[in-house]
């Protein structure tokens, strides 16, 4: 377990009387474990190196022990924090992983990932099933380890066509309320 999120993770709780802590975390663990290599760079951001998208990579599955250091934190912070505060656990949102992993980082109108979609509709719809599935597993595994609420980042979802955007932008949403409830 890196000590680092742990302690990243509490340090707002010693300077302001707020309700609950985030999870040190990033939306980008789930292309990491899914073996696409994530970097940062400074004045950049994100940088996630070339993959190809096609069905044997999407066989790829993130397994529990990928996630260990994750669920060590979370339990760690528990037990530091005030039983009053809740901990925050989140992913980000199928699309906005897909632009990540499509684009290579940011960008000002992910039209590579756009024309992924386009050329590549198959494929595509796969990878945002495949993400769906492994952020519902990802946000149940980070509320059974102890987070209390969970959040979705769907930074990107103004670039999803329209013709696209419940099943790219409402369904994966409403997959991950029914998995956890259930």
């Amino acid at each position: 377990m890196k000590r680092s999120i742990v302690d990243a993770t509490i340090l707002p709780l010693k300077y302001y009387n707020i309700d609950a802590a985030i999870l040190f975390s990033d939306i980008l663990l789930i292309p990491h474990f899914l073996g696409q290599e994530v970097t940062f760079k400074k004045e950049i951001g994100p940088i996630l190196h070339d993959i190809e998208i096609n069905d044997t990579f999407l066989k790829r599955n993130i397994t529990f022990n990928d996630l260990s250091s994750i669920k060590n934190a979370i339990i760690k912070i528990k037990r530091l924090i005030s039983p009053k505060k809740d901990l925050i656990g989140f992913c980000g949102a199928p699309w906005t992983l897909s632009c990540y992993m499509i684009e290579g980082g940011s960008s000002k109108d992910y039209l590579k990932t756009r024309t992924f979609l386009w050329n590549n509709e198959k494929i595509f719809v796969k990878l945002i099933n495949k993400l769906t599935n492994e952020c519902a597993n990802f946000l149940e595994y980070q509320y059974l380890a102890g987070a209390t609420v969970l959040m979705i980042f769907d930074t990107w979802s103004n670039m999803i066509p329209d013709k696209y955007w419940k099943q790219f932008g409402i369904e994966p949403i409403n997959t991950y309320s029914q998995s956890i409830e259930s």
